[in-house]
Parts: C-alpha cells; sequence; structure tokens
C-alpha cells in the first residue's frame, strides 16, 4: 500500500538512504558491467560458435536465447552479438529472431533469483567474500589470462549482490518519506515512462527491475506500478539495440527493427491487459508475493510475446529483409559490418565476401570467354544485370579486393593466434588469386575478340573446342564454390588442377595441329600461344583461389549463415 508523506521528515536523516540507494544503484551497474565483461572474455569463439550452430529451427533458437540471456543477464548484450553475427552475414535473420524473442523471456531469470534470494537472506554475507577475493585477483593477476577473468566474474558477482543489498535496505528507509500518491494521480503511464526512461539511460533493465523489485519489497509501490514500470523497462531495452544498428548495414538494421516490433507489440498488449494478467496471477495462480507477482508478470507477457511471433517468424523475416534494403557503395559487402578487434567474428566476414569474390570472378571470366553461367549461383554473385560491361565488372572485383586486403592486413595490429594467422595468410592469398586469373583473361579479351571475327575455320573451330573443354571445367568449379560453406574436399580440388592441366594440353595439341597446317602467320600462332598460357594461368589461379577457401578459418567450418 502507498505511504503516505510525513511534513516532519528530517532531510538529514532522508539524504544518506538516498545516496545510499544511489550507490547501490552504481554498485550494481557495475557488477553488470564487471559480469558481461568477464562473460565476454571467457565464452571467447566457442560461445559465439555454439550460438551459431544451435540457433537453425525456430525453437532451437528461442531456447538458445532463454539460456544464453539468463546465463549472461544481459538481453542487450546478446542483441549486439546478434548484431555483429548478422552484420558479417554469419547468421541468418530468421536464427537471430528466434534468439531475440528468447532473450526476453531470459532475462527475467534475474527477477526470479532476486525475488527468491535477494529479499530473503543476508546479502552480505555472500557478496563481502566475493567482492573481497575477487578485487585481489584482480590486483594481482595479469589480465587478459582466464584466472583473471573469473576472478572479474566473481568481483562482479559480489558488487552486484552489495549493491542490491544497499537499494534494499534504503528502499526501507525511503519508504517513510515518499508519498507515491502523487505520481499515483497520473496513472500507470508515467510508470511506464520511467520504467521506459531510466532503462534507456542506464542501459540495463535488470538493474530497472531491481529497483522496481526493492521499491515493491520496501512498499514504495504497489503490484499495478510495479508492473507499468517493467513494462517500460522491457521497451527501453530497444534503445540500445537502435544505438548498436545506426550505423549498421542493411541486415543490422533488420535485426534492431526486429526487437523493437516484438518489443512494442508485446508491451503494448501486456499494458493493455495489466489489471487482467495481474488478476490472473493474483487469484487464479493465487501468487500474493508482490515480488513474486511483479516477476511472474514480467514473465507471462513476454511468453505471450513468444507464443504470439513463433508461428509468424518465417513471414516476419521476410518482412524484414524488405527493409532497409539499399545499394551499398562498399563492395565488400559484410567485412566493413566488424569491428577487426572482434578477430574470430571479422575473418567469418572475410572469409564470407572471399567466397562472393571467387564467385564475382569466376562470373567475369565465363562472360569473357563466352561461355553458359550455370543458372545456380553462390549468394551476391556478380552479374551483368548490376554492373553492365565487362569493364565495370573488373573494377568492382579490384575494389573488392583490395577492401578484403586491407581488412586482413588490419589485423596485424591486433594479437592473433596462430590458427588465425594462418586463416589470414590463406584469405590473402584466395583474393590474389582470385584476381590474378579475372586479370590474365583481362589482358587476352581483346586479342580473343579479335579471333572471333577471324575468317579461317580453324582458329574457329580451335575457340569452339577451347569453350567446349572450359565449359565442364567452370560449371565443376560452381559446384564446388556452392559447397565451400561446408569444407571443400582437397580430392576435388586435386582433381581440379588436373583438369586445368589436361585443358591447357589438349588446346596446345589442337593448337600445334593447326600451326603445322601452315594456315597461321607467325603473330598468329605467337598470340594463339600467348593466349593458351593467360587461360591456363587464369584457370590455374582460380582453382587456388578455391583451395585456399578449402581450409576452414581459425574458428572452425563456416556457420549456417554461410550456406544460404
Amino acid at each position: 500500500m502507498p505511504i503516505e508523506f510525513e511534513q516532519d521528515v528530517d532531510a538529514d536523516s532522508v539524504m544518506p538512504e538516498f545516496w545510499k540507494f544511489v550507490a547501490g544503484l552504481g554498485l550494481f551497474l557495475l557488477g553488470m558491467m564487471f559480469l558481461e565483461n568477464a562473460l565476454r572474455s571467457l565464452a571467447g569463439p566457442s560461445f559465439k560458435r555454439f550460438l551459431r550452430s544451435h540457433t537453425r529451427r525456430p525453437a532451437e533458437a528461442i531456447l538458445v536465447g532463454v539460456l544464453v540471456t539468463a546465463v549472461l543477464q544481459s538481453s542487450s548484450l546478446v542483441t549486439l552479438m546478434l548484431l555483429a553475427l548478422t552484420g558479417a552475414g554469419v547468421m541468418r535473420l530468421q536464427n537471430a529472431l528466434g534468439v531475440i524473442i528468447g532473450a526476453n523471456l531470459g532475462t527475467t531469470f534475474t527477477g526470479w533469483v532476486v525475488a527468491t534470494l535477494g529479499f530473503k537472506l543476508n546479502l552480505d554475507t555472500l557478496a563481502l567474500p566475493l567482492v573481497g577475493i575477487g578485487c585481489m585477483g584482480i590486483a594481482f593477476l595479469p589480465p587478459g589470462r582466464r584466472p583473471h577473468e573469473w576472478f572479474t566474474l566473481a568481483a562482479g558477482f559480489g558488487f552486484l549482490l552489495l549493491g542490491l543489498g544497499f537499494m534494499k535496505t534504503s528502499a526501507e528507509g525511503l519508504a517513510t518519506w515518499v508519498d507515491i500518491r502523487l505520481l499515483a494521480d497520473f496513472g500507470l503511464p508515467v510508470f511506464l515512462l520511467f520504467g521506459f526512461a531510466l532503462t534507456a539511460v542506464i542501459q540495463s533493465s535488470s538493474a530497472c527491475m531491481m529497483i522496481v523489485l526493492a521499491a515493491v519489497h520496501a512498499g514504495i509501490i504497489d503490484l499495478p506500478m510495479a508492473a507499468a514500470v517493467v513494462i517500460g523497462a522491457d521497451l527501453g531495452t530497444t534503445m540500445t539495440t537502435i544505438l548498436g544498428a545506426l550505423r549498421g548495414n542493411a541486415v543490422k538494421r533488420q535485426v534492431a527493427l526486429a526487437h523493437v516490433l516484438f518489443n512494442v507489440v508485446t508491451d503494448v498488449i501486456a499494458f493493455l491487459m495489466i489489471h487482467p494478467l495481474l488478476g490472473l496471477i493474483t487469484q487464479t495462480l493465487g501468487i500474493t508475493d508482490p515480488l513474486y507477482g511483479t516477476v511472474a508478470f514480467h514473465s507471462m507477457f513476454n511468453i505471450i510475446g513468444i507464443v504470439l511471433f513463433f508461428p509468424l517468424l518465417g513471414r516476419f523475416a521476410r518482412f524484414l529483409e524488405r527493409q532497409f534494403v539499399k545499394a551499398d557503395r562498399r563492395a565488400a559487402v559484410y567485412l566493413h559490418q566488424v569491428p577487426v578487434e572482434e578477430v574470430d567474428t571479422f575473418l567469418l566476414a572475410v572469409r564470407k565476401d572471399l567466397v562472393l569474390l571467387v564467385g564475382q570472378v569466376l562470373r567475369y571470366n565465363c562472360q569473357l570467354l563466352r561461355l553458359t553461367v550455370p543458372q545456380e549461383r553462390p549468394p551476391q554473385a556478380l552479374d551483368a544485370e548490376r554492373w553492365p560491361g565487362n569493364e565495370k565488372m573488373y573494377e568492382h572485383i579490384k575494389d573488392l579486393h583490395g577492401e578484403l586486403l586491407a581488412g586482413c592486413l588490419s589485423l596485424q595490429e591486433v594479437p592473433l593466434n596462430e590458427a588465425a594467422g594462418r586463416a589470414v595468410s590463406r584469405h590473402i592469398v584466395c583474393s590474389r588469386a582470385a584476381l590474378h586469373s579475372a586479370k590474365s583473361l583481362k589482358d587476352v579479351h581483346q586479342n580473343l575478340q579479335l579471333f572471333e571475327q577471324s575468317e579461317l575455320h580453324s582458329i574457329r573451330d580451335f575457340l569452339q573446342g577451347m569453350r567446349n573443354e572450359l565449359q565442364p571445367l567452370y560449371a565443376r568449379a560452381e559446384e564446388i564454390l556452392l559447397a565451400a560453406s561446408e569444407r571443400l574436399r582437397k580430392e576435388d580440388l586435386l582433381a581440379m588442377h588436373e583438369q586445368v592441366r589436361t585443358v591447357y594440353d589438349r588446346l596446345w595439341m589442337s593448337l600445334s595441329s593447326i600451326i603445322r597446317a601452315g594456315e597461321l602467320g607467325d603473330i598468329e600462332c605467337a598470340t594463339l600461344s600467348s593466349l593458351n598460357r593467360e587461360l591456363y594461368s587464369a584457370n590455374k589461379a582460380l582453382v587456388e583461389a578455391l583451395d585456399a577457401l578449402a581450409v576452414p578459418s581459425a574458428s572452425g567450418p563456416l556457420p549456417e549463415g554461410l550456406r544460404s
């Protein structure tokens, strides 16, 4: 019940309680920051691989979202990770949607723990040892090592509990002078706006939830008021996602829009049904404790949101994919969406763009050689409709090669382990080989066009025989490139190397027969011989680029996001 305001409250006795509450909030936020940093470092690439590999089905993605958010204690952290993974092209949008709606439910786990234990136990008994031991470990151990991160984790839990204890005891003192009826007269929307504003500022819905529970425990606010603040806090978490996607690519903005739409729809329903839902909790379920009622309400309206969105995830993803679709001036699609410090994800983004580069070179070569381009193609492969003219196509390939090379070289300023260093070297080899393949054919394209207009049947027959030899080779290259999202088999690449050599030998034998027939002049003989050599060089470089893709990056086999 609301507490009546006491006119004779001494300000000197009030201010210590107020600052104790502020100190508790600060300690809680510090603990959350310690926890996030430690868990991010301890999880590392293995956690991101888990996040990618266990989100292929909608129900599985939702469950993963619930579990990882319950562990990390931060839906904002999980959402920011999703922005990085989807922006790098290593996680599909639909998979990310499942994790997002699951994360909203997972964040309610904090409230349950606090309501169950935080207000029933003496928190100092556990908090002080954790803070003491954790801080000594941080002070004496070198940073960047796993023991240091474990002590940071312990200190984070300690600060979190210590801050909660401060807020709990100070709220009990503040309850004697706060007249909540001054706000209650404005109705529940005021409490919703308070929860939204507080969460948007402190960037933590968990901290806002702790403030609400402390106020409920102290009798400052009642259950409907607490429920309204919780709805506002749920909506306030979207601000972190929006800020993280402002300068991102289309996929990042689509993920942010998904988070905003899910929370807005869920929170509007929760606010419109606030009294029926609270009646269901208190009367039907028999939850009379306002602490448990608050966290039960938080979980209930997120479950309702999951039930509503789960059958529509496919349509929701297709709707989002049509948003923010604009031409990008940069040639690389994924590389620029990930900070270089995120080495694992950055390497996956580089490899994703390498798959595009090799696919673009393959099509460029096919166009110069007048081969039939296979119907199936890698994602966002280069085509004449988007880049009309061979010269523009080649310029785009050069731009993409340059951006990839610059990205790989930027990794030299970041500490790399041995596996990551090998991956960078392979990526550079792949990019250079792909560009060399395109350049080799570009250099002889003019001669090829002149021979196309020759009146000699022997030359036209030679060119047609060349296409007949190359068509299955490039079709096989297309098949291998499409398999690059899995793991390229070495035997397939060895077979392609042999096929390239065989094509060169057969064309040389055909060319030798023409030369022996005496139908060609010396210049024509030399030009055709040079054409065959450059053709061999281009094909060999293309296979070398595929070969470089055959070795997985430092983070292991490519994730599902590359299999589109």
